[in-house]
């Protein structure tokens, strides 16, 4: 019922970027932590603080409405977009620090995972387009004109 509502290239890019997301969060929780990288993101709730953030990323890019527009029509913009989406996940780190501190992301773990997410989710997009958006483009048009070859009875 739900791929009736959302396509399947929506829900592969939602995917692929929470993925993304979490990757660049996890590579600088084992770049810049003193105590095994492992040991905290199992038993410290390290994979709890960082899947918090990406869920509110996520929303960040929904509500840029980065999900229902895939062209990408300046790469300015979509770079001030996703810019906007993670000061978003830092008001949110605010919030966090008052109302649940243990879910708190360490500070310099959170500036650069934010930072390889801002170069890394706006290169993804541009790939995701060229190699996803555009292929369906052109099969869209080859099956319509097929269609339009058949109900014409060439």
């Amino acid at each position: 019922m739900i791929h009736r509502i959302v396509s399947s290239t929506i829900w592969a890019l939602l995917i692929s970027e929470a993925a993304l997301v979490f990757t660049t969060y996890v590579a600088a929780t084992y770049l810049l932590m003193d105590v095994d990288p492992w040991l905290w993101l199992l038993y410290d709730d390290g994979f709890l603080r960082i899947s918090a953030i990406v869920v509110w990323m996520a929303l960040g890019l929904y509500f840029q409405d980065l999900y229902s527009n895939f062209r990408i029509r300046s790469r300015f913009v979509l770079v001030q977009q996703v810019s906007l989406a993670l000061g978003s996940t830092f008001l949110f780190q605010a919030l966090v620090s008052y109302v649940a501190p243990r879910i708190l992301l360490p500070r310099w773990i959170m500036m650069v995972g934010s930072l390889l997410a801002l170069v890394l989710l706006p290169l993804w997009r541009y790939v995701y387009g060229h190699l996803v958006l555009q292929p369906l483009a052109v099969s869209d048009h080859v099956k319509t004109y097929f269609f339009d070859l058949r109900a014409d009875g060439r």
